[in-house]
């Protein structure tokens, strides 16, 4: 195994999933699994004793104190990113895993092909939160979910309103910081002091709140 392969744990009950989703991510260049485990205590385990740098695991309980994603985040902060898999079209489910600390997610019925996309962008940790799919993902989810009236808008600044949009659709600091004629580095510091405001703590989340808030149709940001 290349020493800059993306290491992986898969965690799936069912043994036959997990078996295919092995053989799918190991044909991939770049990626190999490193191991699997059927339930949280094996995933938890294998965490603690070997070097993982992503964890593609099924959408598991919601209860943030039995949730295998917040769990991996309490015990093992900053250690490894984790990507949700999941058979689950409802957005709530899709928003809840990222709010409890996953910086991506999958739909089973997607092609393998962007499965290793997102799994590589998650990891590198590209500003689009996983790829322009991902996003494509997140807005249609955000449909049934419609938009929420939320004070934290309002504590917004018409330059912060703009940036979060142009990051809602995809882009990335130096992408809005060319289209702005401002530099990367301040477009990081306005996304900073955006997630602040909104009290988000990746961009995974700030991305999942612009969605929900309507950021990415363009005149609804003001």
């Amino acid at each position: 195994m290349d020493q800059k392969d993306i290491k992986i744990l898969v965690v799936e009950p069912d043994l036959l999933v997990r078996k295919g989703l092995i053989s799918v991510l190991n044909q991939a260049e770049g990626l190999k699994v490193v191991g699997e485990a059927q339930n949280a205590r094996e995933a938890l385990n294998f965490i603690e004793n070997n070097e993982v740098d992503v964890v593609v695991t099924e959408l598991w309980i919601k209860d943030e104190q039995k949730s295998l994603v917040a769990t991996i985040g309490k015990e093992f902060p900053g250690k490894t990113k984790i990507v949700i898999l999941t058979a689950s079209q409802e957005a709530k489910h899709l928003f809840d895993a990222m709010r409890l600390g996953a910086q991506g997610y999958l739909l089973k019925t997607l092609e393998p092909e962007i499965w290793i996309e997102v799994i590589r962008s998650v990891v590198k940790e590209k500003e689009s939160l996983a790829s322009n799919v991902a996003c494509d993902i997140l807005r249609q989810f955000a449909e049934q979910l419609g938009k929420e009236s939320n004070d934290k808008i309002n504590s917004l600044t018409n330059r912060e309103k703009e940036i979060l949009h142009l990051v809602a659709i995809g882009h990335t600091n130096q992408e809005i910081g060319s289209q702005l004629s401002i530099s990367a580095n301040t477009v990081k510091n306005h996304v900073k002091r955006i997630s602040d405001k909104v009290g988000v703590s990746n961009r995974a989340q700030l991305v999942a709140f612009a969605v929900r808030h309507g950021f990415t149709v363009k005149g609804n940001d003001r």
